[in-house]
């Protein structure tokens, strides 16, 4: 990665390329050979040493070409000067100038009144004068660049004077920003580094403003430590709040090897005493004050694997308060900006920035052709309880390990074994502790009955033992620290499966295939006693289970394209358990429902319909019969066209707690004009809950994208320009409601 900022980094390319495409002299003599030329009229003047061409003039050496109206060749002082149209070219790169002098036993050079145009980066830089000065020393006055072709660009920065040394640094001097010719920013001076490898700068600034944090004014920097690490360093100056200071650190070792970690914090010119004059600066809902003023957040993911296939994942975050993340979710460094950057990198995301407890772990993981092993150190830290609370109760799993065997036949009998075991260490600051193990051991004897009809049944055994470190409230005597239980569970699988092709003749697909997949699923397991063990969390409990499933699966497939590409054109599945214990129970008060006894469980379905390429539709839900309702549904109507179009409706109710209705779209208007919108109403509430605009324009060299966003709680506007090669820059709003 390498930075660059719009007040100066590419001023340094013209001169960069003007080193490419000089000609090199080692011991008297080019390393390409020497210089060939061609032209209308060509004299050589014995007393000077002097090749003199006019007309056409066309000079080559190696890769480099030049032309001009007029060239002088100084053989014994080893100087090239060109006049007149000149162009000197190398590879995809070129030089025009009306004037161009090489001394090449020097290594020095001049360009006046020129252009350069670097391909790889696009870049177009001009000059009144650039001076290389040395082997790796330039100077220019009148400098400008841009991405952009035409005399009148979209945009250009000039500085008045420049000097620089590569590898090393350069300083630009009254640095413009120029928009259609019009200036629009100015700098008096600026330092940067100049390196062809990957380098360390400055990037981007960012600014915005909001009625908690006033103006705000963030400059990141960027530290290239190594070809496999780097680090960005971010220093955020708030009006209201004093400065924030932020690192994040990656290290990359291999495709599947990386380390990404983030530490900032600051000392807050505000705090929340829980009085009147100070509340502003908590949060409504907030059940703590937030006295202090030392505020920091370190967060770190990793993943690691080794050639023998040992996974590693370790999850770090540890927070000063409660507030910390909902303070600072914005801007550069803030939290929702580290979450994307932790989703894109390892496909794992942060637990939301209002939640108290933050995750903390450590997993390994190790798979064999019959086996799997797996560790994990578990640790909740819970930041309230932490900072404000005299107790702590929150659960920790310190350790696990899990050993499991896959199923497979038992010697060259139909007989299938399958095993899994697991150890679990509950940890509280305060409270209930200790240990648990436990064992399944499930043996299972598939057979045919019929064509196409198959049975599964097994039976699985289960025991475990818990071990008391500490319990709620009192000391335990040793007699009552161990317990254990033992358990068996009968199952059975009843399953076929059935297919039918289809011919088709229409232009989304050329046949269909109808696949329909029945399951009828029994399970037995007898209560356990175990109301005496230790409750450490919920899956602590294995209540008794007596029930019938049945699980119905239609496919619809389609085949597309020339090499005929399988899709699922529709799917519908639906789940039905009948609870044989409860219709069987005579006691009212075992009952599912009070004085209801409720045999029948919800229903589940499915259904998702894709009859044409970009678009679908989904939907679902679970039905009581007893309610006569979905306690949960949700639809989703989705569609993608190839030139970018997309919009996505999305219809939520869990019954009694919530029902909203989400819709989200965006539209290319042109191959410049993209509009994106999004809004969410909440029933329940009766208002639109969020609502947001995005505007986007994106010309050939340069974009603006200008967006408008409202909840419940905030408003908000920003603007962010981006200049092609220089990265972006904006200025975000934030208001009250």
């Amino acid at each position: 990665m390498r930075a660059f900022h719009p007040a100066y980094a590419v001023l340094a390319l013209f001169a960069l390329s003007l080193g490419a495409l000089a000609p090199a002299r080692a011991q008297g003599e080019a390393p390409q050979g020497p210089w060939e030329i061609e032209a209308a009229t060509l004299q050589y003047n014995q007393e000077t040493g002097v090749y003199e061409a006019e007309g056409d003039v066309h000079g080559w050496r190696g890769a480099q070409e030049f032309w001009a109206d007029r060239a002088a060749f100084n053989r014994r002082e080893n100087t090239l000067e060109a006049r007149g149209n000149v162009r000197l070219q190398m590879g995809e790169d070129y030089i025009l100038a009306d004037r161009v002098f090489l001394d090449m036993d020097t290594d020095t050079g001049t360009l006046q009144n020129g252009t350069i145009y670097v391909q790889q980066q696009n870049y177009y830089i001009t000059g009144d004068l650039i001076e290389k000065t040395g082997k790796d020393t330039y100077r220019a006055r009148g400098a400008g660049v841009t991405t952009c072709p035409g005399e009148n660009p979209a945009w250009k920065l000039t500085g008045s004077h420049l000097s620089l040394r590569i590898e090393g640094y350069g300083w630009a001097k009254n640095v413009v920003l120029h928009a259609k010719g019009i200036p629009v920013a100015w700098l008096p001076a600026v330092g940067f580094p100049v390196k062809l490898k990957r380098s360390s700068g400055l990037l981007a600034p960012h600014m915005d403003q909001s009625d908690r944090k006033g103006f705000s004014f963030t400059q990141p920097y960027f530290w290239a430590i190594s070809d496999n690490a780097d680090a960005t360093i971010y220093a955020r100056a708030m009006e209201k709040r004093g400065i924030l200071g932020a690192v994040q650190g990656r290290w990359v070792g291999s495709p599947d090897t990386r380390i990404t970690a983030v530490a900032m914090g600051l000392s807050d010119d505000e705090q929340d005493l829980g009085t009147l004059q100070t509340q502003e600066w908590g949060y409504p809902g907030d059940p703590w004050d937030r006295p202090n003023s030392d505020r920091w957040w370190v967060v770190a993911k990793g993943d690691w694997e080794s050639d023998g296939g040992v996974k590693v994942k370790a999850d770090v975050d540890v927070v000063s308060d409660q507030d910390f993340l909902r303070e600072f979710d914005d801007g550069p460094a803030g939290f929702f900006q580290v979450e994307d950057d932790f989703l894109d990198t390892f496909h794992r995301g942060l637990e939301s920035e209002t939640d108290v407890v933050r995750k903390n772990r450590l997993f390994v993981q190790k798979n064999w052709l019959l086996t799997a092993a797996s560790g994990e150190f578990a640790y909740n830290d819970n930041v309230a309880a932490r900072r404000w609370l005299n107790t702590d109760s929150t659960l920790s799993v310190l350790p696990f390990v899990g050993v499991s065997g896959v199923r497979r036949p038992v010697g060259e009998t139909p007989l299938a074994f399958s095993w899994d075991t697991t150890y679990r260490h509950y940890f509280r600051e305060d409270g209930l502790r200790g240990h648990r193990a436990d064992f399944t051991g499930r043996a299972n004897l598939p057979f045919s009955l019929v064509r196409g009809l198959h049975l599964d049944p097994g039976v699985a055994f289960l025991q475990t033992a818990w071990v008391v470190d500490s319990w709620e409230n009192t000391p335990t005597p040793d007699d009552d620290r161990f317990f254990s239980r033992g358990m068996y569970e009968l199952s059975a699988d009843l399953s076929s499966g059935f297919l039918r092709d289809f011919s088709l003749d229409a232009s989304w697909t050329n046949g269909l295939r109808h696949t329909f997949s029945p399951v009828l699923s029994w399970t037995f397991r007898p209560y356990g006693e175990e109301s005496e063990a230790p409750a450490f969390d919920v899956v602590n409990r294995v209540e008794s289970e007596h029930t019938l499933t049945l699980s119905l699966a239609n496919g619809l497939w389609g085949r597309r394209g020339e090499n005929l590409v399988p899709f699922r054109a529709a799917w519908l599945s639906l789940s039905q358990t009948y609870d044989i214990e409860e219709a069987a129970e005579d006691d009212p008060a075992l009952f599912a429902a009070p004085g209801e006894r409720r045999p029948w469980l919800p229903m589940d379905a499915r259904l998702e319909v894709c009859p044409v390429s970009g678009f679908s539709l989904e939907t679902g839900g679970d039905w009581s019969w007893y309610e006569d309702r979905f306690d949960e549904q949700w639809a989703a109507l989705r569609f993608t066209h190839p030139v970018g179009h997309t919009a996505c409706v999305e219809y939520r109710d869990v019954a009694d707690t919530s029902e909203t209705l989400h819709a989200q779209g965006a539209l290319n208007l042109s191959d410049a004009w993209r509009v994106a919108g999004s809004v969410k109403h909440d029933f329940m509430a009766d208002e639109v809950v969020e609502s947001g605009v995005l505007v986007t324009y994106r010309a050939a060299c340069w974009a603006v994208e200008a967006s408008y966003e409202e909840d419940t709680y905030d408003r908000s506007w920003s603007l962010m320009i981006e200049l092609t090669g220089l990265g972006s820059y904006g200025y975000a709003r934030s208001l009250s409601p």
